[in-house]
Formats: C-alpha cells, sequence, structure tokens
C-alpha cells in the first residue's frame, strides 16, 4: 500500500516589498524566445539596421510611386508585347510601322517583357471603367507600377549585397542611400533594362560572398535562361560573373599552397563559379534566337543608327550634368574610400571598377551598371575602413519584435502608393499623374479623331484636320522619336509615325534623313517624298525645322508652344495645306 500524497504547501502571497515581473523582460510567448539564434525563425529576425533598410527602401518605394512615366521606350516596346501576344509568335521583321527596313532581323531579347508590360497594361485597362481615358489611365498605371516593383526589389538585392560586402548593415544603408540618390536622374524611365538591372543586383548578392554557394551555382544558370529573354544586357551579367572567376583565380594563387595551378584547380570558388559560367552560357541559350542570341547582341550594340541617340554617345558628349556628376562623385568615393582603408579588398571590386568605372566613357548608358558597382565597390571599402579605424555601433540582436517593426514600418508607405488607393475602390490615378507631361496624348486623340471633343490645346489641330482632311486618311506624321514611340503604340489608322525610339529597326538612310529634316536640312523634299501631311514636334528642340515650315507657303502651323511646360512638353504641329 501506498504512502498517501502529502497536501500541497499552501500558495504564499508575494510581499508588497517584491517588484511585480516586467512581461516585456521575458520571452515573448509561451516560454519561447524570439532573439534565439538557434531557432528555425532566426532568418526572419530583424536588428535596428533592417529595420532602417525597410524605412529607406519604403521611402524609395514612395519617390517612385509618385513619379510619372517617361513616353520613352516604354510604348515601342508595348506595341510589340501586344503584336507578340495576339498573334502567338515572334515577327522575323518588324510588322507594324511601313517605314522600318524590311530586311532588318528583328531581336527578342526584351520578348519577355515586353509581353509582361502588355499583360500589366491589359489587367489595368480592365479595371479602369468603361471611360477610354481612365481606361488608358489604368493600363498605364499597371506598367508604372511594375517598374516601381522592379526598381523597389532592385534596391533590396542591393542592400543584401553591400551588407555582404561590408559586413555592416549600417554601411550597407548607405550604399543603397547613395544608390537611390544617384538613380533620380532616370525615374521615371521604364524600359526592359529595368528587369535587367534587378538580376544585375542580385548577381552581386551573390557574388558578394567569399565562395560562392551551392545554391548560387544553381541559381545563375536559371537566372541567365530569364534574363536572356528579358533583355539584351544578360551580356553584363556575364560580364560580372567573368570578373568574379577572375578575381577569385588570383585570390586562389596568391594563398594556395602547393603551387598556384594545384591551388587554383583546387579551390571551391574557381570550380563552382567556373560550373556556373558553363551552365549559364548554356541556359542563355533559351530563347527564341538560340545560340545565335550572342551574334544578335554584338550585331544590335553596333547598329550604326544608335550613334544618333544621346545615350548611346560617350559621357563627354553632350550636356549631361546628373550624369556626369554621378560618374565623377563614384570614382571619388573609390579613391577615396582606398586611401583611408590602406588595404585591400577582394580583386573582384577592383576588376570590376576599373571594367564599368570607365564604360561609360564609351557609352552613357553603361552609367546605371556604374552607378550599382561603384557603390557595390564603395560600400566593401568602407567595411575596410571601419575595420581599420576600428568603428563600431551598438550590437543589435536580431529578434522577431524588430520584424514586426519593421513589417508596421512598411505600411505607411505603402498607403503613399496610387495602387492602394486603386484597389481601395477609388480608381486609377488621373492621366496626368501616371504619364509625364510630355506625353503626347492629347495630340494623339486629336489625329485618331479631328470631329471629337478635344481641350483648347489641341483644339486648333482637330480644327485644321476636320476642316482640310475630312473623310480621309491623315498620312504620315514627321515627329520626333520620343513623339512617334507613343503614336507607334497608338496605332492611328492612316497615320503612322516616319520614325520612333528604336532606331536599329530603320534603314541608315531613312534615320539619317530623318535627323537632317529635323534640323532643317532638305526637310521639305524628304516630307514630300515620304507624303507627310502632320509635323508634331518639340520646338525647342527642333528650332530650325520650326523657323523653315513657318516660313512657307504650303504648310499651315496650327500649334506653336512657347512658354508655361516644360521644354519636353512644348508642341509644334503644322499641317500641309494641299494634303499629299
Amino acid at each position: 500500500m501506498s504512502d498517501p500524497t502529502p497536501d500541497p504547501a499552501p500558495a504564499v502571497p508575494p510581499s508588497a516589498d517584491t517588484p511585480a515581473d516586467d512581461p516585456m523582460d521575458k520571452p515573448l510567448g509561451a516560454g519561447i524566445d524570439f532573439t534565439d539564434p538557434n531557432s528555425p525563425l532566426a532568418p526572419l529576425y530583424a536588428s535596428v539596421t533592417g529595420v532602417l533598410a525597410v524605412l529607406l527602401v519604403g521611402a524609395a518605394f514612395a519617390l517612385y510611386s509618385l513619379m510619372p512615366m517617361m513616353h520613352t521606350d516604354v510604348w515601342g516596346h508595348l506595341a510589340y508585347g501586344r503584336w507578340i501576344v495576339e498573334h502567338r509568335q515572334f515577327p522575323t521583321h518588324d510588322p507594324l510601322s511601313p517605314f522600318t527596313d524590311r530586311s532588318a532581323v528583328m531581336y527578342h531579347q526584351c520578348w519577355l517583357s515586353q509581353v509582361l508590360a502588355h499583360g500589366a497594361f491589359t489587367w489595368g485597362e480592365s479595371l479602369g471603367g468603361a471611360d477610354p481615358a481612365r481606361r488608358f489611365a489604368g493600363g498605364a498605371e499597371a506598367v508604372r507600377q511594375l517598374h516601381v516593383f522592379a526598381a523597389t526589389a532592385t534596391l533590396v538585392a542591393l542592400w543584401v549585397a553591400f551588407r555582404r560586402a561590408s559586413g555592416s548593415g549600417a554601411i550597407a544603408l548607405v550604399g543603397v542611400a547613395a544608390v537611390v540618390a544617384g538613380g533620380v536622374v532616370s525615374l521615371g524611365l521604364f524600359r526592359p533594362q529595368v528587369f535587367g538591372l534587378l538580376l544585375f543586383a542580385v548577381f552581386l548578392a551573390m557574388l558578394s560572398r567569399p565562395v560562392l554557394s551551392k545554391a548560387a551555382v544553381v541559381a545563375i544558370p536559371l537566372l541567365l535562361a530569364l534574363w536572356a529573354n528579358l533583355h539584351g544586357s544578360f551580356a553584363v551579367g556575364f560580364a560580372l560573373l567573368g570578373l568574379a572567376w577572375a578575381g577569385r583565380v588570383a585570390e586562389a594563387a596568391v594563398v594556395g599552397q602547393g603551387g598556384r595551378v594545384k591551388a587554383v584547380l583546387a579551390d571551391a570558388g574557381v570550380r563552382r563559379l567556373t560550373l556556373a559560367i558553363v551552365l549559364g552560357l548554356a541556359a542563355a541559350c533559351l530563347n527564341p534566337a538560340g545560340p545565335r542570341i550572342y551574334l544578335n547582341v554584338l550585331a544590335f550594340g553596333s547598329h550604326p543608327n544608335l550613334t544618333s541617340m544621346i545615350e548611346w554617345q560617350p559621357l563627354t558628349a553632350g550636356v549631361n550634368l546628373p550624369s556626369l556628376l554621378v560618374f565623377v562623385a563614384l570614382w571619388v568615393g573609390v579613391l577615396a574610400c582606398q586611401l583611408l582603408a590602406r588595404r585591400r579588398v577582394r580583386p573582384v571590386h577592383y576588376l570590376a571598377v576599373a571594367l564599368f568605372g570607365l564604360a561609360p566613357l564609351l557609352q552613357q548608358r553603361l552609367n546605371s551598371w556604374w552607378l550599382l558597382v561603384g557603390a557595390w565597390a564603395v560600400t566593401a571599402l568602407m567595411g575596410a575602413v571601419a575595420v581599420r579605424m576600428n568603428w563600431s555601433l551598438p550590437r543589435s540582436v536580431p529578434s522577431l519584435r524588430k520584424t514586426v517593426m519593421a513589417v508596421a514600418a512598411a505600411v505607411p508607405f505603402l498607403l503613399l502608393s496610387p495602387l492602394t488607393g486603386w484597389v481601395a475602390g477609388n480608381g486609377p490615378p488621373a492621366v496626368q499623374r501616371v504619364c509625364v507631361a510630355a506625353t503626347p496624348v492629347e495630340l494623339a486623340a486629336a489625329l485618331a479623331d479631328p470631329a471629337g471633343t478635344h481641350g483648347d490645346r489641341v483644339k486648333p489641330v482637330a480644327d485644321a484636320l476636320k476642316a482640310g482632311y475630312a473623310g480621309r486618311p491623315l498620312g504620315p506624321v514627321f515627329c520626333s522619336p520620343e513623339v512617334g514611340e507613343f503614336l507607334f503604340w497608338r496605332d492611328i489608322p492612316g497615320a503612322p509615325p516616319v520614325r520612333f525610339a528604336h532606331p536599329h529597326l530603320f534603314a541608315a538612310e531613312h534615320w539619317t534623313r530623318c535627323q537632317a529634316a529635323g534640323g532643317g536640312q532638305g526637310w521639305a523634299e524628304w516630307l514630300d517624298e515620304l507624303r507627310v501631311n502632320v509635323i508634331a514636334v518639340e520646338p525647342d528642340f527642333y528650332a530650325p525645322l520650326v523657323a523653315t515650315v513657318g516660313k512657307s507657303g504650303e504648310w499651315q502651323v496650327v500649334l506653336h508652344e512657347k512658354g508655361g511646360r516644360d521644354p519636353r512638353a512644348r508642341l509644334f504641329v503644322a499641317v500641309r495645306k494641299v494634303p499629299k
């Protein structure tokens, strides 16, 4: 027979002098320590710098969300995306314009970007209701938000890359802020390249580890296959991988034992990078052009018409002060940090600085890549400076509480986005908020339907067309590439633009004569040959043409804006008195 169970001791009430336990000092939850670094949830824990990173990226997201979309580049890509979706095939030659070179082969390195943009526009258009203006605004807003999310994701990937390169979350914040500030000059400029920049930032994050991870060996070929269908800048990704491989070979050769060649061959980082590059070269062939994609990239970049575009010219050509300031500031940052560090960082940083830091001197458009690489190198060197100077910040213990704070900090920025108001039932923003004022939406409407209702700005254009072109097609429109880009997408029957912002699709002679006509040289003969009946250009940039057309007895100037607007948004429109 067992002993009886003793009665429990009576509960002793706590003394009045004993302080009550502070629940904030106890682990959050039922005995779970949400600061435990060994917890399965530890990868989700945020530190103070993580919270600050959310605030910085959130502020950038809000800024991007409030910037209207530029009218260059995007509309032509939308037009081709629409054609690909409608016909379910890739065109061999340009199927949309009567003025493009019929012998020129079309490249489809960015077909997926075009289809994604068109899909976004179609989705947004369907949510715009029955009103045509709201439908257009809805479609354009959806495309703009696609750009906003891609640009914001790029900053997130860069923060990871900078933190790994520098070893400091605080330094990574400085790097991201520098990229945001340096990229202000290109805000709102949507083009397929935005997806290339995103993937480039992801590559920087993967290559910021001393040794490429096994997961990255698998991810890199997959991303290159995606990149080769999003944009032709996948070649820049291969350049970065090649520099990383060369830098890792140098590291292995210096620190290796038993002979440099043997050390290089035995190095895990070299082997993984080699495998990733070889697999990536094969994966990039998974595109409409197959292995020819490498030749297509070279052929595209060497097209003679591209040299007429300022972004394809050297950085020192023309006046592009914002880009020049970014270029110089990054070089000053790299050199200053190197002097302060007095020590070397990884070879890949120096190789990347040498290649990408000099590339804009050949083509201005490469300054976008230098912005990312320059900031990456600066953060790595700042990490070396911090080690040398023995700089440190109070340690912040990652915890779930800080993760909750980071999520809460993101909410106000999401509320600032026009997309939030749209989802809440307010409808898409007005066209004036979605697109820059230079987008010729009103002009296109007057050309498409002169008999319709139009605002005071373009009413003289519509009235002239009603009087002289009633019941007949307008004929081709001579315009700037920027105006032509939107008119090309608008696809007005019987009124195709003679050029748009895809110069590689035109024969060299056609493009050259259009350039000369825009400068007032031989314009009358060229426009007669093309049977052009309407001229629409920005007068501040086409002063010689505007002056000579105004003196011609064959043309009627119906719109000539001289002030009150951004020079890029001002219009000069002339109509031929006797149609061709």
